[in-house]
């Protein structure tokens, strides 16, 4: 299992104080794109068309399930 960290696109040195840290697994994968979980929101699921999109895409949605700015979630991608 390979594990990629994703900081915030604003970065936490950035002024914003803390950041969440969410981590994200990779549940299905086809040609097109992957269905991801999020061990800390398990009610969720996200589709990325790639790998380097997973991080975006639950940044995304977790800080839509929030109501989060979506610049306060680090995403580590476990795959």
């Amino acid at each position: 299992m390979r594990r990629s960290e994703c900081p915030s696109p604003a970065g936490v040195s950035g002024g914003i104080g803390k950041t969440l840290m969410l981590t994200a697994y990779i549940v299905q994968a086809s040609d097109r794109h992957y269905t991801v979980g999020v061990v800390e929101l398990p009610e969720i699921r996200v589709t990325a068309r790639n790998v380097a999109a997973i991080p975006e895409e639950v940044r995304a949605v977790a800080a839509k399930h929030t109501g989060m700015d979506p610049e306060l979630f680090t995403i580590v991608v476990d795959y």
